[in-house]
């Protein structure tokens, strides 16, 4: 019997589902994508598109096509990209290393290259571990709380010489903790009783040196505690964790001050 022809919109469909971009696309539904969210977003909606008929056909194409079994050897991160993991690093470690040093209590750390185009999450966590009594210590608190999110910017600077290059336009782009940085810039305009912009123009830069001090001064520290977490992150889509007990006593394990003691 012969096969039946396949009609233009078959092609067109077949081409679709087949093409690697897609593939790759369809492998970022379970987290294990190499292209960028954007890129991913994009092709996956041409699912949309489809009828149903052709859904279920691309599911049962899915199944026999992509490489589920082989994805960690796959979606190994390669030693070109290794930098955007050192970077990441650097970024989440800053936070804690600064945070510790005035006074915060750190938590989980989490580290994970997604794509690579180098998009990258991370959290670290820092609470507060003081008493706040009265206006004076509520303002302190609120300055150092942005120096801590200043610093992830900060310390991913690939040498102690480069601390603080650019990073004005790199703060800004670290969306996440520049909105933050600003949200607490207008409370504390509000303390003191001045306007943002006011506020920014004097405290931003004084914010800024006391940051670069304390990255510098803690540089060689943050890198010995990269390079103690770094190397576990070795495949994309996968969320690397320490529990906060584990990511201290890595921490501790580094503390140059911790050194000379245990020396002693």
């Amino acid at each position: 019997m012969d096969a039946p022809l396949l009609t233009e919109e078959d092609r067109l469909f077949i081409a679709q589902v087949s093409s690697e971009e897609f593939a790759s696309a369809l492998m970022g539904v379970a987290g294990f994508s190499k292209v960028s969210l954007k890129t991913s977003r994009k092709l996956l909606a041409r699912v949309a598109l489809l009828d149903e008929d052709q859904r279920q056909r691309l599911l049962g194409w899915s199944a026999d096509y992509l490489p589920w079994a082989d994805q960690q050897a796959a979606l190994a991160i390669p030693a070109q990209l290794r930098y955007a993991v050192d970077q990441l690093a650097r970024h989440e470690v800053g936070h804690a290393i600064v945070g510790r040093s005035l006074g915060f209590r750190i938590g989980e750390l989490h580290l994970s290259l997604i794509s690579e185009s180098g998009d990258r999450i991370g959290f670290t966590g820092t609470t507060c571990d003081r008493q706040l009594q009265g206006i004076p210590d509520i303002v302190k608190y609120l300055e150092d709380r942005i120096v801590v999110l200043m610093a992830g910017t900060m310390a991913e600077a690939e040498s102690e010489a480069t601390v603080g290059a650019g990073f004005d336009q790199d703060f800004k782009e670290s969306w996440s903790d520049h909105s933050k940085a600003l949200d607490l810039m207008q409370i504390l305009a509000g303390i003191k009783g001045v306007d943002f912009h006011t506020y920014y123009a004097s405290s931003y830069p004084e914010l800024r040196e006391r940051t670069e001090a304390e990255v510098r001064r803690n540089y060689q520290f943050i890198l010995d505690v990269v390079n103690s977490v770094a190397d576990r992150v070795v495949a994309f889509g996968t969320d690397y964790a320490w529990t906060a007990k584990d990511f201290a006593a890595i921490i501790d394990a580094c503390d140059p001050e911790l050194r000379v003691i245990a020396k002693d």
